[in-house]
C-alpha cells in the first residue's frame, strides 16, 4: 500500500505583496509549538484542533502534499502549490521577517534567500 503525504490548510492570506494565497501544514508540523504565520506566535491547542478536526479530503482544507513536504503555499491568485521539506520549512517558520515567494523560493523583502522549495 502506498503511503501518501497530506497537509492541512492552516490559514488563507491572499496577499499579493507576498505572493501567498494559503499556507498548508503537514501533520508533522501541526504539533504543539507550530507557529501561526499571521501572529508569529505558536498556535494554541484549540487552534490546532480546529485546523485538523472535521475536515474532509478534497475540501481544500486537507490535501495531498508532495512527497517529503511538510509546509506548502498556494501562490497568490493561482492554483499552483509550492512545497518545502522539513529543513527549509524550519528556516521559513523560524525567520523573524515576513517572507515572499518568487521562483519557488522564499525571500525577505531585501531579496535575501531564506528557503528553497522541493520544486
Amino acid at each position: 500500500m502506498e503511503n501518501k503525504n497530506y497537509a492541512y490548510l492552516g490559514i488563507t492570506l491572499n496577499n499579493k505583496d507576498y505572493n501567498i494565497g494559503s499556507v498548508y501544514y503537514g501533520a508533522e508540523l501541526l504539533v504543539k509549538g507550530a507557529v501561526n504565520p499571521l501572529t508569529a506566535q505558536p498556535y494554541t491547542e484549540e487552534e490546532l484542533k480546529n485546523i485538523t478536526d472535521n475536515v474532509e479530503f478534497g475540501s481544500g482544507k486537507y490535501i495531498e502534499a508532495k512527497e517529503n513536504a511538510v509546509l506548502g503555499f498556494s501562490l497568490y491568485d493561482s492554483e499552483e502549490l509550492v512545497w518545502f521539506d522539513k529543513e527549509n520549512a524550519a528556516k521559513i517558520l523560524k525567520h523573524p521577517d515576513p517572507l515572499f515567494l518568487k521562483d519557488n523560493k522564499a525571500y525577505t523583502k531585501d531579496n535575501e534567500l531564506v528557503a528553497v522549495s522541493l520544486d
